[in-house]
């Protein structure tokens, strides 16, 4: 699962950055405006940072910048089109960062390649490496299980919003909010889950 998702990433990261470029960014301005008025400043870890687009975003608004990525050839972007930032390549089930060093964490539709029973122990792992009360952002698709998606090969896990909620309290996250909203990008037939919760 993992490695097939890695493996789409590395192929076809160019065509990627082409597609995120042509993103309507308002949707991110969004969240990261109501992130602020959560944490105004401080140490934040990316995960999953593709290919950089969150990292000038969150930089620009005065977050202090960490990103990891599994994939290779996006991370040759990311450190291409953000030559500030702090890129490492990066499986989320091995994170190497001391305990408790970030004041925060981003982790905008990249949770979502886990299988579920993955989830708890990459979880537990952000949580250990954010100081205590720390602020983190999660989006995940909405809908039941995990697949294959036909058309690119990727693995998604879907939650319901009930579902995740229990999960991050079970792993100790406090739930600020949590909120769903409509894929508005139509790239697929899932909406979404955003969730803002405390370490």
């Amino acid at each position: 699962m993992k490695n097939k998702t890695i493996e789409f990433y590395n192929k076809n990261a160019k065509k990627w950055e082409e597609r995120v470029l042509a993103t309507d960014n308002s949707y991110r301005l969004k969240i990261i405006k109501k992130f602020k008025k959560i944490i105004q400043n401080g140490k934040i870890i990316e995960l999953g940072c593709g290919t950089g687009l969150d990292a000038i975003l969150l930089t620009k608004n005065g977050y202090e910048y960490y990103g990891i990525d599994a994939s290779k050839e996006l991370l040759k972007i990311a450190k291409n089109n953000f030559s500030e930032g702090i890129f490492s390549q990066m499986d989320f089930e091995k994170i190497l960062f001391q305990n408790s060093y970030f004041d925060g964490f981003w982790a905008s539709a990249s949770l979502l390649h886990l299988p579920k029973n993955k989830i708890k122990k990459v979880l537990v792992k952000i949580k250990k490496i954010c100081k205590p009360g720390s602020t983190g952002f999660i989006s995940l698709k909405i809908g039941e299980g995990e697949e294959f998606d036909k058309k690119t090969g990727l693995f998604f896990a879907y939650y319901q919003k009930g579902e995740i909620q229990k999960i991050l309290e079970e792993c100790g996250f406090k739930i600020i909010r949590i909120e769903t909203t409509k894929d508005t990008l139509n790239r697929s037939n899932h909406d979404w889950i955003w969730i803002f919760l405390n370490t």
